[in-house]
C-alpha cells in the first residue's frame, strides 16, 4: 500500500501570488478611476473656461454693435444738418435720410465677421480666443426688423463653445427732443431737431418720507417739509418741498450763517425766494414758476426750472448755471461768469446783461432792452434777437438762426465763426474787427467798417440799390465776399473793394451764412427694452 504525501510548502507561494494579484488589480482599478475622475474635472474646468471666453466674446461684440449704433446716429444727424442747408427744392426727406443710414448700419453689422480687426480676438496665446462665426449658418443675421442674431465661438486648445445671442435692434437711429416753445414772447419755435433740453430729471422722482427738523443737521439725508421760510442751519442738506401751492421763502441770515449753502432744494408749485445773495454751492429745482428777488454775488449756483422764471433784482455770480423750460424775465442787471444759460421759452433782459465765458442758448426769441456784452462766450439763438441798445461781442462765437435787429451801435471783435442766418437790420454803425462773419439773408445798415484781418460774407441785400455806398469801409487786411448778382449795386470808396463771386464759390469761401450749422441734438438711439434679448448656450 502506497503512503499519502502531506507536503504543503507550495501552497504558501500560491496564496501569496493570489493576494498580490488581488492588491495589484484593486490599486490599478483605483488609480484608473482617479485618473478618469481627474480627466473629467479637467474637462469640466475647460468647459467652464471656454464658456466664459465665449460669453466674453458676446459682451465684446455687443459693445462693438452699440458703438456702431452711436456712430451712425451721429452720422445721421450730420447728414440731416447738411441737408437742411441745401436749397429747399433739392432737400431730401427726413425719413429718407434716416432709413438710408439705418440700412447702412445693418449692412456693416452683417459684415462684421469679415472685419479682420475684430473677427477673432486672441487672449493668452494663439490657442485661446473667441471669434464671430462666419459660416452661412451662423454668421450675423436679422431674424426680424428689430431682432439681430450673432454666434460667438470661444476656444481653448481643442475645446470650443458656441453661444447664440439675440439683440434688440433700434427702429430709428435718432430722436429729437421737444420743449415748451410757447410763452409770452411767441415767435419762432424752430424745427424739433433744433431744440434744447433741460438735462436734469430729478424733479420729484422720489419724495422722501423723513420730515425735516428745524434747525437742520448737516447730514445730507433727504427730507421733506411744508415750510422752508423759517429754517435755520439749512446747509449740506437735501430738502423737498412737495406742496403744490404758492409759497414765499425768506432764508434767515443767509450772509451770516451761510444758510442754504451746499444744499439741494426741490420745490413744487409757484414759489418765491426772497434773498439768496451770497449763496454758494446751491442747486434749486422747481416744477412750477419761480421768482428770485435777489440772487447776486453767488458761486456755483444751478437753477433747473420747468416753469417760468422771474428775477426781480440783480442776478449774477461765478459758475452760474440756469436751465429754464418756460419764459424767463430779468428785471435788473445780469452778470454771468463761467456758466451756462439755456432757455427754451422767450427771454427778456430789461437792464444791462454781461456774459463772460458763458454758453448762451435760447430756443425762442430774446430781447435785450439795454446794453449787452459778451466776452469769451458762445451764443446760439434759434429764434429772433432784438438788441435795443449797444451790443458788443468780444472773442465770442455768435449764431443767430432767426432775424436780428440792432437799434444802436454794434461791435464784433474777435467774433470767429459767427453767422446770422435771417434778416440783419443794423440801424446804427456796425464795426467788425478780427472776426469771421457770414450773413445769410438780407442785410441793411447805414455804416459798416470792416478791419483787422476780418472776413465777411454777404449773400443778399435788402434792395438792389447802393444802400451803403461810401459807408462800406474795408481795410487792406480784410476781405469781403459777395454774391456776384450784387455787382454794380455796392461799392466802397475807402479801402478795398468787395470780391464778387459765384454762389458756388461763395458756399466754399463762406460755408456757413444761410447754411449755418444748427445746434445738434444729442444722439439717442432707440432700443426696444434691453439691448440683449437672450443668449442660448449650444
Amino acid at each position: 500500500m502506497m503512503k499519502k504525501l502531506h507536503n504543503e510548502k507550495g501552497y504558501t507561494l500560491i496564496l501569496t501570488l493570489v493576494i498580490i494579484t488581488i492588491i495589484v488589480i484593486f490599486f490599478s482599478s483605483f488609480t484608473l478611476s482617479a485618473m478618469n475622475q481627474q480627466k473629467q474635472v479637467e474637462k469640466t474646468d475647460e468647459t467652464y473656461e471656454v464658456t466664459a471666453i465665449a460669453e466674453m466674446g458676446v459682451e465684446y461684440y455687443q459693445a462693438a454693435i452699440i458703438n456702431l449704433i452711436a456712430k451712425y446716429s451721429q452720422d445721421t444727424i450730420n447728414a440731416i444738418t447738411a441737408n437742411n442747408g441745401l436749397p429747399q427744392n433739392i432737400q431730401r426727406s427726413l425719413d429718407t435720410i434716416k432709413q438710408e443710414y439705418l440700412a447702412a448700419l445693418k449692412t456693416e453689422i452683417l459684415n462684421l465677421s469679415n472685419n479682420t480687426a475684430i473677427k477673432k480676438i486672441t487672449l493668452d496665446d494663439e490657442s485661446t480666443y473667441f471669434l464671430l462665426a462666419d459660416s452661412n449658418e451662423f454668421k450675423p443675421k436679422f431674424i426680424s426688423n428689430i431682432l439681430l442674431e450673432i454666434n460667438v465661438v470661444g476656444k481653448i486648445k481643442n475645446k470650443e463653445k458656441r453661444l447664440t445671442a439675440y439683440f434688440n435692434f433700434p427702429t430709428d437711429l435718432i430722436t429729437f427732443p421737444t420743449g415748451n416753445t410757447g410763452g409770452a414772447g411767441g415767435g419762432n419755435t424752430g424745427n424739433p431737431q433744433n431744440s434744447f433740453e433741460i438735462p436734469r430729471h430729478l424733479f420729484f422722482e422720489t419724495i422722501p418720507t423723513q420730515v425735516c427738523k428745524n434747525p437742520m443737521s448737516s447730514n445730507n439725508v433727504p427730507c421733506k417739509t411744508n415750510d422752508l421760510s423759517t429754517f435755520l442751519n439749512l446747509s449740506n442738506n437735501i430738502v423737498y418741498y412737495p406742496e403744490n401751492s404758492s409759497k414765499s421763502f425768506n432764508p434767515l441770515n443767509l450772509t451770516i450763517n451761510k444758510n442754504f449753502n451746499n444744499s439741494f432744494i426741490f420745490t413744487n408749485g409757484t414759489n418765491s425766494f426772497n434773498d439768496l445773495k451770497g449763496a454758494k454751492n446751491l442747486t434749486i429745482e422747481s416744477t412750477g414758476s419761480t421768482t428770485f428777488k435777489l440772487l447776486d454775488s453767488t458761486e456755483n449756483i444751478s437753477l433747473f426750472m420747468k416753469g417760468n422764471g422771474n428775477f426781480n433784482n440783480n442776478l449774477g455770480g461765478k459758475n452760474f448755471t440756469l436751465y429754464g423750460a418756460g419764459d424767463q424775465v430779468f428785471e435788473s442787471t445780469v452778470n454771468f461768469e463761467s456758466g451756462k444759460f439755456s432757455v427754451i421759452g422767450y427771454t427778456l433782459f430789461k437792464k444791462n446783461a454781461d456774459f463772460i465765458n458763458t454758453i448762451f442758448e435760447i430756443e425762442n426769441n430774446v430781447d435785450f432792452k439795454d446794453v449787452s456784452n459778451f466776452t469769451g462766450s458762445k451764443i446760439d439763438i434759434l429764434g429772433n434777437a432784438l438788441f435795443n441798445y449797444n451790443a458788443k461781442f468780444n472773442t465770442t462765437s455768435v449764431n443767430i438762426f432767426g432775424n436780428a435787429t440792432f437799434n444802436n451801435p454794434v461791435e464784433f471783435n474777435g467774433a470767429k465763426n459767427s453767422n446770422i442766418s435771417g434778416t440783419s437790420l443794423f440801424k446804427n454803425n456796425l464795426n467788425i474787427s478780427n472776426s469771421t462773419i457770414n450773413f445769410g439773408n438780407n442785410v441793411t445798415g447805414p455804416s459798416i467798417t470792416i478791419g483787422n484781418k476780418s472776413t465777411v460774407c454777404f449773400r443778399k441785400l435788402a434792395t438792389q440799390n447802393p444802400i451803403w455806398g461810401t459807408f462800406l469801409n474795408i481795410d487792406s487786411t480784410s476781405n469781403v465776399y459777395m454774391d456776384e448778382s450784387l455787382k454794380g449795386t455796392i461799392y466802397s470808396t475807402n479801402g478795398k473793394q468787395p470780391n464778387f463771386v459765384s454762389k458756388n464759390e461763395l458756399d466754399i469761401l463762406c460755408p456757413s451764412g444761410n447754411q449755418a450749422p444748427k445746434p445738434e441734438p444729442e444722439p439717442k438711439p432707440i432700443i426696444e427694452n434691453d439691448f440683449i434679448n437672450n443668449v442660448i448656450y449650444n
